[in-house]
């Protein structure tokens, strides 16, 4: 199994191979919370930034809804790094301080 974000050198791989079994379904069950939490956010989130780029490729430069896009984008990054951030307290209370980084070091 391998995440985005997943290290193999010592990172989270080595943690993995040490995990009990059952640490691992449990770990499984926290990461696809978050990944199930955060799906319509990062959706969103992707959307903007298709949009906002779509903008920026028009002959006439539309600065107001530049902005508008720009500030709503801003908007939901913070959203889904509150939610990230979360995240990882989470799987660090639930695992602990061990030899691995909880995968997800992006959403």
């Amino acid at each position: 199994m391998y995440h985005y974000g997943w290290r193999f050198d010592n990172g989270m791989m080595g943690g993995w191979r040490n995990m009990t079994p059952e640490q691992r379904n449990q770990f499984e069950k926290v990461w696809g919370a978050y990944l199930k939490d955060t799906l319509e956010l990062r959706q969103q989130v992707v959307t903007k930034q298709m949009a906002l780029e779509t903008l920026w490729y028009q002959p006439q430069i539309n600065e107001k809804k530049i902005q508008e896009i720009s500030n709503e984008l801003t908007g939901l990054e913070n959203q889904l790094k509150k939610k990230h951030d979360q995240y990882l307290l989470k799987c660090r209370k639930e695992f602990g301080d061990q030899t691995w980084a909880c995968p997800g070091s992006r959403w």
